[in-house]
């Protein structure tokens, strides 16, 4: 769920509200679905109260803690649920730098950004392959 717009339990009393089973998962933002639900049907998803994301990456985004100001680049970002999850632990002060090989994928790195409210992620594309240092440069100190 996006902190910045709901509480969790708020959210699972609107999913209640309309005959949907759906319970807290361990993580402290987390919630989850009991049985398969067309996503964009569900009460509060257009109004960008929560995304979708599994259990790993919402693990890695409460490892990292976050903090309001920081600055934190998510080099393979689409389609950006991690990037709005640290922006949202972030309390949407600060910057993220999402950035990915693919121009359409980092299209819903935004789209999401947007859904959600979330004004500090900035996109751009990485080349697919890094250019190389020497091996004599990489050695140095």
């Amino acid at each position: 769920m996006n902190p910045l717009k709901t509480t969790r339990a708020e959210l699972l009393e609107r999913f209640t509200a309309q005959a949907i089973e759906a319970e807290a998962s361990e993580s402290s933002h987390g919630i989850r679905l009991l049985k398969s639900t067309p996503i964009s049907s569900l009460p509060g998803f257009a109004e960008g109260c929560f995304s979708v994301q599994d259990q790993t990456p919402q693990q890695v985004c409460a490892l990292l803690n976050a903090q309001p100001g920081e600055e934190i680049w998510d080099m393979c970002a689409a389609p950006g649920t991690k990037s709005t999850a640290l922006a949202e632990q972030m309390q949407n002060q600060g910057r993220v730098l999402a950035t990915d090989t693919n121009l359409n994928r980092l299209k819903r790195v935004r789209e999401n950004a947007t859904r959600l409210d979330i004004s500090i992620i900035k996109t751009a594309t990485l080349p697919e392959a890094l250019p190389m240092r020497s091996r004599a440069n990489s050695m140095r100190c």
